[in-house]
């Protein structure tokens, strides 16, 4: 299934990092807190 080294994908962001989250209407970033937006574990 692919080359894995180390590093898997995030699993609570699966691999995105983070996600956008609406705020008033304005969409934000919000850095998963996991793997503190990197998409790694």
């Amino acid at each position: 299934m692919g080359k894995h080294k180390r590093e898997v994908d995030c699993s609570a962001c699966h691999g995105k990092g983070g996600k956008w989250e609406s705020d008033d209407g304005n969409k934000v970033w919000r850095p998963c807190v996991m793997c503190n937006g990197s998409g790694k574990q």
